[in-house]
C-alpha cells in the first residue's frame, strides 16, 4: 500500500512571517486513508505510536509519532478528532520540504523493520513529480497499490 501526501504550509510548520517563524512540522491523515497505518485505541486520548521510518535519501531512520487527536470522543467540549504524524526535527532539519513537495509512504515489513520509507519528490527537481501529480490530481491525499514508478513500487529494505 502507498500512501501520497502532497504537503501544503501548515503542515511543514510555515506561518505567518514565513521559514523564519516555522513550527514543527506534521502531516494530516485523511480518515480516508487511516487504513494505511496501524489502528489507533479510541479509548485513549491522544493515543500515539511510533513508527519507524526510512528518511527520503535512504540514509537515516528514526521514530515518526502517529497521533490520533480524539479530544471529540473524551470531553464534551471538544470538537477535535485528527490524526497527525509528526515528524522529528532529524527528519526536517534542513527544512527541505516545502509547500507542494510531495511525499510518498510505502509500507515496509521485513527484515526485522515494519514501518515506512519515505519518499520526497519536488516540483522543479523530481522528474517523477509530475508523473504522481497527473496520478493524484487535485487530492492531496490519496492510497494506491502501485504508482508504476520503479524505486517506490519495487522498494525492498536493505
Amino acid at each position: 500500500m502507498i500512501y501520497v501526501r502532497r504537503v501544503n504550509a501548515n503542515e511543514i510548520g510555515i506561518r505567518k512571517g514565513g521559514k523564519s517563524k516555522r513550527a514543527g512540522s506534521f502531516l494530516m491523515v485523511s480518515k480516508r486513508c487511516l487504513n494505511f497505518l496501524p489502528d489507533l485505541n479510541p479509548n485513549i486520548a491522544d493515543d500515539t505510536l511510533r513508527i519507524q521510518y526510512i528518511s527520503p535519501n535512504g540514509q537515516n531512520m528514526g521514530l515518526v509519532e502517529y497521533v490520533w487527536h480524539n479530544k471529540s470522543l473524551h470531553e464534551e467540549s471538544s470538537t477535535r478528532n485528527e490524526h497527525r504524524l509528526y515528524f522529528s526535527r532529524e527528519l526536517d532539519g534542513s527544512n527541505y520540504i516545502e509547500p507542494s513537495d510531495i511525499i510518498v509512504m510505502k509500507r515496509v515489513i521485513e527484515n526485522n523493520f515494519d514501518g515506512i520509507k519515505l519518499f520526497l519528490f519536488k516540483m522543479d527537481k523530481d522528474k517523477e513529480y509530475g508523473l504522481i501529480s497527473d496520478l493524484i490530481g487535485t487530492s492531496t491525499h490519496s492510497l494506491h497499490e502501485k504508482i508504476n514508478i520503479e524505486k517506490i513500487d519495487n522498494y525492498q529494505f536493505c
